[in-house]
């Protein structure tokens, strides 16, 4: 019924949405003008959010500091850091925010009915009625603030976003989309920052911060959301009598204005910081960016993201292969960057030459032209189109909340004025692509939005080496003159005030204001774990299958698993190559430009992987396994079991021109990435210390990535014996001896493979090969990994199982403690850094890591001195239950068909069981102060070794040589 009257709500439109097998409803609140969208359906995980349109009126981050801090205390919860107590003390799905170009969105999600009234119960109380404007070391904290020790001594920046920012940019990736935003963008909110320059960033001041929130964070410039089975009327009525009903209504100017189109392109030059000895030639970021639109046109906006993948996503894709022929940069791609009101479509060719811009752009237009006269490959089109709609019907999002997804989805047309309903329907846009697929409809786009489109932009991003020291030393220069200038009156209020935000940053919530936040009792969780349950059958030549029987909408989720202990240990990188081989080279039966075509026809998706799982007893037994995944509707299985045949047993790699092509787009995927994987490869490297496991699976990172630069640079010499091993490898591997097969689906898709799957496995070798010992030196080692990155990344740990001690329960309370209480208060809240970690593996690994951190010693210092804090550790028993329950939380994510299939297999290779998992969590449940108190000693030995592995700035690591036993630039590893 529409046009009904709630709390203060009329109800002003209800429509079905099939597509999500539930009904949207939209409201608004008389009073204030408040927007609501209701998504009615059986989910039982239940989503709120509130957003505000928040455009960035300079690069300064207010968008993005905000949104850190007005989860830092508000009029009924008066605590330091509402948010952390929520994450330590609920059962949520998801708990975050998130600032985006225009908009900043207010999200949580929990199964439990009286959790997520909790949740939405702060979130609402933090953005209407934040601690800000009587609280100004929020701003110090979130965002900036000078620090000085002493009036002799040196005046640096800090704060958490300041940090984090400088980790972002650090990236080349995130350096160049900065860049094409500001060209694009010059007269409109999308040309700054929203999320904060750091150059820029200690330009904020208090009163610019209070004013943006009064401006903005007002229910008349409020998105509300809410999806999942709950009561509505209750929620409408407590919006309108706790939160909306206390505002008037006010006129609000943020709407986001459309750039107008430009008359010809433009073009930008920006650089990217690389290490001071790294070779800069042929490491330019080329990419070519049209504005497309408004995006008001539902299948005109599909349409761009699947032309994207046809053009550029596939083996396929003709314009990625023009740009590959014609030797323009190392790898090709592209994206269409829908959610924003002028949608954009991009090209980007990484580890390109300069001087390649005048070919980029000829090659671009020229094949565009083509194939906007001529057509596109018709089965292209169908296999990409196939591909979407698979992605589309299937829905899988993962561990992340689907009706999450939804209400991201809802804001991309309901923030510019149009309805949430027409962002998430995709039937009929659908229909018009596929009827108009072989009708000119993808050639009228081309035509359309990108060759007959004046409103584009050529930018490109160089290398510069020491460009971060630099930036460094420029703004350590500015303080320094800022400092000279001051009075010693002005030194010592600096000081006074650097010393006071960490003395308030230390100092624990009372337990009056603790007791603001609502808090479930232990009572309220489950006792009984959720564990996979699987039912294992043993076929001929040692094959081993599980099947999970779950709902799956007509999908099979098949998965391979090939022992790979076989294979030497020289060999074990072209493991990790073949990854990135299979399904893009030519097979026996067809070229790989056809093969990328019928993985889409006939499958929703084909990936490789290589990873060692290890027991759960110690980690020098592991099982190195390389895997293939699959997913197919149970009507394709047989088609997708033939293709999948073709590729495991009769990929060639005798194609040159191709082998050499993959492998420089590899080492380019990498060399592009390695400022952004600083956490994984300082924590990957570190566990290569600990433990044989570890040892292992590092193989596949830096030492893959030498692996790679050399195989690279020695192709012509070496492609015989490279092309020998490949398929020497990949012979060892594809058999089936030591299979392992995974199947989840519906019944009638587990019968399907059952009548298919015996046929398919004749194909394989039954030959059973001797297993390979493996030797790796395992030992305490402290590297430094030098790069050219602004922020750090400082991991340390040990093996707990060379001390004596086993896994327990207890450990996984101990991360929770530690992520949300000392190294939260300790290394993001008083360091500055942008986040940290614990971690501890059933096999013995235990290890800390920091992220986007500024500091290094400082962060060992805090790792040093665990002992202590756990002595000290005594908490009440109302904290306690927040550990507990934290803890329960995580361990309780609501999973994905898919993704419960891989906790099984996961479960099944370490030898973890139900009674293992129960004791797990019974452990958590009855945990006491004690427990984490009696930890201090062993962890104090453990730590006393002194195993570091740490990723950052080289300026700032070279000035700690005392440190390392060795310092390397991660791309000469």
């Amino acid at each position: 019924m529409t046009n009904q009257l709630i709390s203060g709500f009329r109800q002003i439109d209800h429509q079905d949405i099939v597509e999500l097998r539930g009904e949207g409803s939209l409201w608004q609140h008389e009073k204030t003008g408040a927007r609501l969208f209701f998504i009615d359906c059986e989910d039982d995980n239940k989503v709120f959010s509130v957003s505000f349109r928040t455009p960035p009126a300079d690069d300064t981050g207010l968008p993005h500091i905000l949104e850190h801090s007005v989860l830092c205390g508000s009029r009924k919860f008066p605590l330091k850091e509402p948010f952390v107590e929520l994450v330590k003390g609920s059962l949520n799905t998801f708990l975050n925010a998130m600032t985006y170009p225009d908009k900043t969105m207010y999200p949580v999600a929990s199964r439990n009915d009286r959790d997520f009234k909790n949740l939405v119960d702060v979130y609402l109380d933090a953005v209407f009625f934040p601690n800000i404007y009587n609280n100004p070391w929020t701003l110090r904290q979130e965002g900036w603030h000078y620090e000085l020790d002493s009036v002799e001594g040196e005046v640096s920046y800090n704060g958490v976003v300041y940090n984090e920012m400088k980790g972002v940019f650090s990236s080349s990736d995130a350096i160049l989309e900065r860049e094409v935003f500001k060209v694009l963008f010059p007269d409109t909110p999308y040309g700054k920052e929203s999320g904060g320059d750091p150059d820029a960033i200690p330009n904020l001041t208090q009163a610019q911060f209070e004013e943006f929130h009064r401006t903005y964070y007002h229910p008349s410039n409020s998105f509300i959301f809410l999806y999942g089975k709950l009561d509505i009327t209750e929620y409408l009525t407590f919006f309108d009598q706790e939160y909306l009903g206390r505002f008037d209504k006010l006129t609000v100017n943020s709407e986001i204005l459309p750039q107008s189109a430009f008359k010809a392109r433009k073009k930008s030059v920006v650089y990217y910081p690389v290490t001071q000895d790294e070779t800069i030639e042929g490491k330019a970021l080329l990419s070519l960016n049209w504005v497309t639109g408004l995006g008001e046109d539902p299948a005109e906006l599909m349409g761009l993201d699947v032309l994207s993948h046809i053009l550029l996503e596939t083996s396929a894709s003709p314009l990625k292969k023009a740009l590959q022929d014609a030797n323009i940069g190392k790898e090709i791609s592209g994206h269409f960057q829908d959610g924003i009101l002028q949608p954009i479509f991009s090209v980007v060719s990484t580890h390109a030459k300069e001087d390649q811009e005048a070919d980029f752009i000829q090659v671009i237009e020229s094949t565009l032209e083509k194939l906007a006269t001529d057509g596109l490959d018709p089965k292209l089109v169908a296999a990409s189109l196939h591909r979407y709609e698979f992605q589309l019907r299937e829905g899988s999002t993962g561990t992340t909340p689907k009706g999450l997804i939804q209400g991201i989805r809802a804001m991309d047309t309901w923030l510019y004025g149009g309805h949430p309903v027409d962002a998430l329907r995709y039937e009929e846009p659908l229909k018009v692509l596929k009827d108009g697929a072989t009708q000119g409809f993808f050639e009228n786009l081309i035509k359309k939005c990108l060759l007959n489109n004046s409103h584009q932009a050529l930018v490109i991003a160089l290398p510069q080496p020491g460009l971060s020291e630099q930036k460094e030393k420029q703004s350590a220069e500015a303080l320094q003159a800022w400092k000279a200038q001051q009075s010693e009156e002005t030194l010592l209020q600096v000081i006074a005030e650097s010393k006071e935000l960490e003395k308030r940053q230390g100092a624990p919530d009372s337990p009056e204001q603790l007791a603001t936040i609502p808090l479930l009792d232990r009572k309220d969780l489950k006792v009984e774990p959720d564990f996979p349950v699987w039912q294992e059958k043993k076929l001929e030549n040692q094959v081993t299958e599980l099947t999970q029987e779950l709902f799956t909408s007509r999908i099979l989720y098949l998965s391979l698993y090939f022992d790979t202990h076989i294979v030497e240990q020289k060999d074990v990188p072209y493991l990790q190559l073949v990854t990135a081989l299979l399904g893009r080279m030519n097979t026996s039966r067809r070229p790989y430009s056809d093969l990328s075509n019928e993985i889409n026809l006939r499958s929703g998706g084909l990936s490789f992987s290589h990873w060692a799982v290890g027991d759960k007893a110690e980690g020098s037994i592991y099982h190195p396994r390389f895997t293939v995944k699959t997913k197919m509707l149970g009507e394709d299985l047989a088609g997708a079991l033939e293709l999948l045949e073709e590729i495991l047993l009769e990929t060639r790699f005798d194609d040159s021109k191709r082998l050499k092509e993959l492998i420089a787009e590899a080492r380019a995927r990498w060399e592009s990435s390695l400022s952004e994987m600083g956490q994984q490869l300082a924590t990957g490297r570190l566990a290569s210390y600990l433990s044989e496991q570890g040892a292992y699976n590092d193989l596949s990172q830096l030492p893959f990535y030498r692996f790679l630069k050399e195989l690279d640079d020695q192709f012509e010499e070496r492609k015989t014996e490279i092309q020998e091993s490949l398929k020497r490898v990949c012979g060892m591997i594809f058999r089936q001896p030591n299979l392992l097969i995974n199947r989840v689906g519906g019944k009638e898709e587990i019968q399907a493979a059952n009548q298919l799957l015996p046929q398919f496995l004749e194909k394989f070798s039954k030959k059973l090969l001797p297993k390979v010992n493996y030797k790796f030196d395992v030992k305490p080692l402290n590297e430094g990994l030098l790069s050219g990155s602004k922020v750090q990344y400082v991991a340390q740990g040990f093996n707990f199982r060379t001390l004596g001690k086993s896994y327990r329960g207890i450990y996984k309370l101990l991360e929770t403690v530690l992520r949300y209480d000392y190294f939260w208060t300790r290394i993001r809240v008083q360091g500055g850094a942008y986040g940290s970690h614990a971690r501890f593996e059933r096999a013995g690994t235990m290890m800390f890591s920091s992220y986007r951190d500024p500091n290094l010693v400082e962060t060992l210092n805090v790792y040093k001195e665990l002992p202590e804090f756990l002595r000290s550790f005594a908490p009440d028993e109302r904290e306690m239950t927040k550990y507990v329950i934290g803890t329960i939380s995580g361990l309780d994510t609501p999973l994905t068909p898919s993704l419960k299939g891989d906790v099984a297999v996961s479960a099944f290779f370490s030898g973890v069981t139900a009674q293992d998992v129960a004791q797990e969590r019974l452990d958590i449940l009855k945990a006491q102060p004690k427990d984490l108190q009696d930890l201090a000693d062993w962890i104090e030995s453990g730590i006393a070794e002194n195993t570091i592995c740490i990723f950052g700035g080289e300026e700032k690591l070279k000035k700690q040589t005392q440190l390392f036993s060795r310092l390397i630039p991660v791309t000469e590893f």
